[in-house]
């Protein structure tokens, strides 16, 4: 009997979910959003996908017979600094991030396996450099965005769903979301396929964690496929300071001029183990160069 799945979102991630799971028909898939994008939703219909043009407070119909729920949906436009928010965009963060989870939580079947996106940004408060940060380490979340999502994780380890939580570092890929263009990897690759400037702050010596779109898809089917349940996992493959990035780009297109601006580096960032994903078997395939590579042509051919 195929199991019904619910993801939530129709975006960046969702929509390369869908298409991944799609391939296996022991899944029965439906995806909702509060957007409309016609030619995702005509890709969904013509690949045996439902889609419902909801938001994650009108569900209650939908989820009687889910047996997995994926939670893709989120406001992912956020602030990246306390100057750049504000009470009523904090507020939009916390409505759709906390009370929205929480809405599906209080509607679903107690044997669903619910599925939760989370952030490596739970720990974008820290006061000092940590290297290999575990799951194990307390959050400390600045902004509204990594406070949502970590009072998802606590609204989940208290409920009785079964659950996997997964912090992803930030998710590099081609996309046509105009939001995941801001993403370090994918903005530099832009620029570089564009022939434009790229500025860096400073030395550029702050570090990201990253993980490819794909090896996310890939993580999230294969623990929903094992028994890896009730557990929180670090999803990040790759950590590249702002300047390595830069100068992989560099590689692909030798004529790119990169530019240091005497801008204060925000923070020096941190590094996300992730031993505790690996000892599951699973593999990530995806290669930060590679795909830089990639977007990179990709761009280039749109000018």
């Amino acid at each position: 009997m195929k199991k019904n799945i619910l993801i939530t979102g129709l975006g960046y991630i969702g929509f390369s979910l869908c298409k991944l799971l799609s391939k296996d028909n022991k899944y029965k898939i439906t995806v909702i959003d509060n957007q409309f994008y016609p030619s995702r939703v005509k890709w969904c219909f013509e690949n045996g996908i439902s889609f419902f043009h909801r938001d994650l407070f009108n569900l209650k119909d939908l989820l009687g017979n889910i047996n997995i729920l994926i939670n893709t949906a989120g406001i992912t436009s956020v602030p990246q600094t306390k100057e750049q928010s504000s009470p009523e965009i904090d507020n939009q963060i916390y409505r759709v991030g906390i009370e929205g989870t929480r809405a599906i939580l209080n509607n679903i079947r107690n044997d669903c396996l619910f599925v939760h996106l989370s952030t490596h940004c739970v720990f974008d408060g820290l006061q000092e450099q940590l290297f290999d940060i575990n799951e194990f380490k307390p959050q400390c979340p600045l902004l509204a965005y990594g406070q949502s999502k970590s009072q998802n994780e606590v609204d989940l380890l208290n409920g009785i769903n079964d659950h996997i939580i997964l912090r992803l570092a930030s998710v590099y890929g081609y996309g046509e979301d105009a939001t995941r263009w801001r993403i370090l990897p994918n903005l530099f690759s832009k620029m570089a396929g564009l022939n434009e400037v790229i500025k860096v702050f400073g030395s550029g010596e702050n570090i990201k964690p990253l993980i490819g779109l794909d090896d996310v898809c890939r993580a999230i089917k294969y623990l929903i496929e094992s028994d890896n349940k009730n557990e929180i996992y670090h999803l990040v493959n790759e950590h590249k300071s702002v300047i390595e990035v830069a100068k992989i780009c560099q590689k692909y297109n030798p004529d790119l001029i990169i530019e240091n601006t005497l801008d204060k580096i925000p923070n020096l960032g941190y590094t996300l183990s992730n031993k505790k994903i690996l000892n599951t078997g699973f593999e990530f395939k995806q290669n930060l160069d590679e795909e830089i590579g990639k977007m990179i042509k990709i761009w280039s051919n749109k000018i």
